[in-house]
Parts: C-alpha cells; sequence; structure tokens
C-alpha cells in the first residue's frame, strides 16, 4: 500500500475554473512536452503525431500510458502534469510523476503568456 505522503507527491493544485480551461497547444510546444513523456515516462515516440494534433485541438487530457501504465496521463487544466491510477501508484511511478512534473512546471513558466491565461 502507498503511503499517503507518496500518494499526494502527484496531486498538483488545479484551478477552481478548470472546466473554463481549454488550451490550444501550438505544435513546438507541444513537441516539447512530449519530449518530456517519452524521456521521463516511456511514452512511445509513434503516438507523438496524434498527441500533437490533440493538444492543438482543446484536448485537456491524453493517455500516452508509457511506464505508468494505462493510466498515465498527461493533464492540461492550466497547468501541465502527469499522473497515473492509483492503483499503479508505486514507489517507481511516484519518482517519475515527480520528476516529469518538475520538468513539465519548468517548461510551463517559459511557456508564452498566452498558453498560461
Amino acid at each position: 500500500m502507498i503511503s499517503e505522503s507518496l500518494s499526494s507527491l502527484y496531486i498538483p493544485t488545479l484551478p477552481d475554473d478548470r472546466d473554463q480551461i481549454k488550451m490550444n497547444i501550438p505544435r513546438a510546444w507541444a513537441n516539447e512536452i512530449y519530449n518530456v513523456l517519452v524521456e521521463e515516462c516511456d511514452a512511445q515516440e509513434h503516438d507523438r503525431e496524434s498527441f500533437c494534433l490533440n493538444v492543438a485541438e482543446d484536448c485537456t487530457e491524453y493517455r500516452f500510458e508509457g511506464n505508468l501504465g494505462f493510466g498515465g496521463k498527461f493533464w492540461d487544466y492550466g497547468v501541465w502534469h502527469v499522473d497515473c491510477y492509483p492503483e499503479d501508484l508505486t514507489p517507481q511511478a511516484a519518482a517519475i510523476i515527480e520528476r516529469a512534473n518538475d520538468r513539465l512546471e519548468s517548461l510551463y513558466e517559459q511557456s508564452p503568456v498566452e498558453l498560461r491565461d
């Protein structure tokens, strides 16, 4: 069983109005995000095109799986992050999620302001 402190690693603070947030991420930024998913989460390279097309069209979540299992998802609710199903959360998965989310947060902070509003 995963401890409560471990499970809290992957739960970001999301904006209250996240149902109203619809992002259109340009391809260059989508590629940078997907680089993180490939490098940290073992997302499959052959899914890059699908990811880039989906996040350009108001997609707020994308299932990439990788080494986070079937529930491995990228989320875009005004905060870019990844997580997995609670039943798949192991210490290894938590470490992967933490590394990926640190990189996604940094990337988000570098993104153009219009992507962050």
